[in-house]
């Protein structure tokens, strides 16, 4: 099987999931330097230009979770912040709490 063949087939197989995207990275990233090295020819051309799509596709839903995941990593640390103030004001505050 060619490389892009092989490319292709891993990107019709990915399950779309984000756990499984950094193993198809690894997998493609060898797989385009094989090709970079070798070079198409012109009856590849077609499949090159619907890997690229695809890839394309790829990248914007890895970009998706990025901003997903550091959403969520913002909400966490906002979250924390609040109890360290809550903390924070109750220790200078000259006030016993008992909980």
């Amino acid at each position: 099987m060619s490389a892009l063949s092989e490319l292709k087939s891993l990107l019709l197989n990915w399950d779309g999931h984000f756990e499984s995207a950094e193993a198809l990275l690894l997998d493609t990233r060898q797989l385009l330097a094989v090709i970079q090295e070798q070079g198409l020819v012109e009856e590849e051309i077609a499949d090159a230009q619907w890997i690229i799509q695809e890839y394309k596709k790829l990248l914007a839903f890895l970009q998706k979770e990025k901003s997903s995941v550091q959403r969520e990593a913002s909400r966490m640390n906002q979250s924390n912040q609040k109890v360290r103030d809550y903390v924070r004001f109750n220790q200078s505050s000259g006030f016993e709490f008992y909980y």
